[in-house]
């Protein structure tokens, strides 16, 4: 509904309802009435002195200069008590004259000029009515009262006759046409006033309609097309209000997609019948426009009031931008719903106040379990008090575009279990870049771990032995070492003799069943605190920690020994096996477990080269011969990238004639350190390397 400003408003009251004081009222005609109450003051003064007082004249002149008194002194600032004398008087003026003068035309037209004189000090039209109507009953019983009971034979002839009667009958009558000149211009003044207002009226509907955002259409239901369209109206529907107005209504303009129930046109005309009823419905419709863009809609119907009229004013809003925004909003609601990652949001006291599906299902625990409580309940280790100290001093936190902190955190399952999380704390700041509350996002870590864990095992672990394999020997001896604190740790290596030989004699499977039975072998060897890798095909170690490592590494040699001299049976046979034994120890021959390990393979190197079945223990020789016989393979390698090696002729003459027989070609190197060398020098070293092929090509 459109509201008038206070202007309007007063304007309105004044002129329709009114509601003026009695001052302005009475203001314009005060000076008329006080000099009309000076004539019949003078009137009833003159009658008293000709025919003598009577109580009624007496009445009359102490009434009317009464009243005039009240006009002259009061005013147009005339109180309630001033108004009460007046009327009275009037009612008075009115009630003698009446017994005075009976019916006779004096006496009817001072009760008509005194009741309409009273009827101006009355604000309200009706009461104005109903003082007129009583004092005319009033006046009538005064006038019966005169004929019937007092004087039945008055001869009116007489009293018409008398010029002061007359007299008064013109000064009422001058009274009658002055009070309805008055009333002709106020009631010009009032229907200004009104017309003026209803103008304002209509130009601010007009100015509402025509600047309103949403558009505005008038639909006459009876011919069923508009009878207004606004220009937001013609904007939305691109259409001109030519051809809006008296030629389209709003089913015209419904979606192409009417086989949707919510967008049918059956939708339309229940909500416009509802409107003709009196309601105001308000929904959501798809329109299209004359240019085909469809584009949703919240409309509202409304009847226009008027008799006869079935008109419906509706009013729609094009809520393109707020449907995109909600569906947005679904859809991130549907992300976060739905996403692997869980998500709780706190307040700024690190309160809870929502967590999405993945946290309940991480954690066990559902939303109305964990909201309204502290994060830092579910939060354990470490991490908590880092993050913890972050919530409680967020008030400091200014916004930024990462997070505040990320990292490792176990959150406490339902169950008391931990979890292992990775988890991102970000802070939400609001419109004015207060902060809000925080985001903390975590992604289970407990099955990653526990498949790297698998996969680490697995990776670390001899599929056919059960044993750890060399990467998980690697970290053994690193543990130990870090365990050790200074204290030696001792390499026992092993290393079948000729194992691939009975392997390629008697077959796989029979070389895995044997393998199983020296493992079950050398475990039964070793102490419960050592640990047993197989670190190759054939090659097994033992590592050994504490303050005797190199003592029990030595006692544990011939144990052993004595386990592979033992035969292995298999199916079908067995097998006579030994082993070339190595032992390395730190921090003696090196410092890390790939040293340690090198020194050992070093050390074995030495005992297969010397014919197997042997026991080295390493020494800085070997490790000096090892690192030449390395510098040599990769100088003969180098060497043949130089050229070298060179091929020379050597004659052989026959010894009986003295003849040439033959030549005989032989490969020398030509070191650029050591000079020239011979076969015996490089040949083993080159077989080792497997470029003995590339010399001989």
């Amino acid at each position: 509904m459109m509201r008038l400003d206070k202007h309007d408003r007063s304007g309105l009251r004044a002129a329709i309802a009114s509601r003026e004081t009695f001052g302005e009222l009475f203001k314009p005609a005060a000076p008329l009435v006080g000099m009309l109450l000076g004539v019949i003051s003078v009137v009833t003064l003159t009658r008293v002195v000709q025919y003598g007082p009577t109580p009624i004249r007496l009445l009359q002149l102490v009434t009317s200069i009464g009243m005039m008194l009240a006009c002259v002194t009061g005013g147009a600032g005339m109180r309630f008590g001033w108004q009460a004398i007046c009327i009275a008087g009037f009612m008075l003026l009115s009630v003698t004259g009446m017994v005075q003068f009976g019916l006779a035309a004096p006496g009817v037209l001072a009760f008509v000029a005194a009741n309409i004189l009273t009827a101006i000090f009355v604000r309200k039209r009706v009461a104005q009515i109903l003082l007129l109507v009583q004092f005319l009953f009033f006046t009538l019983i005064a006038g019966a009262f005169r004929f019937v009971l007092i004087e039945p034979r008055l001869d009116l002839t007489a009293l018409n006759a008398d010029p002061l009667n007359w007299l008064l009958l013109a000064v009422c009558l001058a009274a009658l046409s002055m009070f309805c000149i008055h009333l002709v211009e106020r009631s010009r003044q009032h229907w200004q006033t009104v017309n003026a207002a209803l103008a304002r009226q209509k130009e601010t509907l007009e100015t509402l309609v025509q600047h309103a955002p949403e558009g505005i259409v008038v639909q006459d239901m009876e011919a069923g097309h508009f009878t207004v369209a606004n220009p937001a109206a013609e904007r939305l529907l691109a259409t001109p209000a030519e051809r809006l107005i008296g030629r389209a209504g709003l089913c015209d303009f419904a979606s192409a997609r009417r086989s949707d129930a919510r967008l049918s046109i059956a939708v339309v005309e229940a909500f416009l019948s509802e409107a003709l009823e009196g309601e105001v419905p308000r929904f959501e419709w798809a329109l299209r426009d004359a240019k085909g863009r469809e584009f949703p809609c919240e409309m509202t119907l409304a009847r226009l009031p008027g008799p006869g009229r079935r008109l419906v004013r509706v009013s729609f809003t094009d809520i393109s931008d707020r449907a995109e925004a909600g569906r947005m909003r679904n859809l991130n609601t549907a992300v976060l719903r739905n996403s692997s990652e869980g998500m709780i949001r706190c307040d700024r006291a690190g309160t809870i106040q929502w967590v999405n599906p993945a946290f309940e299902k991480d954690t066990g625990f559902a939303l109305l379990q964990v909201s309204g409580e502290n994060l830092g309940t579910f939060l354990l280790g470490a991490a908590r008090t880092v993050v913890m100290e972050i919530v409680e001093g967020g008030a400091a936190i200014s916004p930024v575009s990462g997070p505040l902190w990320s990292g490792e955190m176990k959150f406490r399952h339902r169950d008391g279990e931990p979890i292992f999380t990775w988890a991102t704390v970000n802070a939400l700041h609001d419109a004015t870049e207060q902060l809000a509350g925080f985001v903390v996002l975590i992604r289970n870590r407990s099955e990653l771990l526990r498949v790297n864990r698998q996969l680490s095992q697995q990776a670390e672990t001899d599929h056919l032995t059960g044993l750890t394999n060399r990467i998980g020997l690697i970290r053994k001896i690193d543990v130990a070492l870090a365990e050790a604190a200074g204290t030696p740790v001792a390499l026992v290596s092993l290393d079948i003799d000729q194992f691939k030989q009975a392997n390629d004699r008697y077959g796989d499977d029979r070389g895995d069943q044997i393998l199983l039975q020296l493992t079950g072998r050398l475990q039964g060897c070793i102490e419960a605190g050592d640990r047993l890798a197989r670190h190759s095909g054939e090659e097994f170690s033992v590592v050994l920690q504490g303050a005797d490592a190199v003592e029990r590494a030595q006692d544990l040699v011939p144990r052993l020994r004595a386990e592979l001299s033992r035969p292995f049976e298999f199916q079908g046979g067995t097998m006579q096996l030994s082993a070339s034994i190595a032992v390395a120890c730190s921090p003696d021959h090196a410092a890390d477990a790939a040293g340690l390990v090198r020194a050992a393979d070093q050390a074995l190197y030495v005992a297969k080269s010397g014919g197997g079945n042997r026991v080295v223990s390493y020494t800085p020789e070997i490790g000096r011969r090892a690192h030449d016989r390395v510098r040599l393979v990769d100088e003969i390698e180098q060497g043949l990238c130089r050229g070298e090696f060179r091929l020379l002729y050597q004659p052989v003459v026959a010894l009986r004639d003295g003849r040439l027989a033959k030549v005989e070609a032989l490969v020398r190197c030509q070191h650029p350190e050591l000079g020239l060398l011979g076969p015996d020098r490089f040949i083993p070293h080159a077989e080792e390397a497997r470029v003995i092929d590339r010399i001989g090509d």
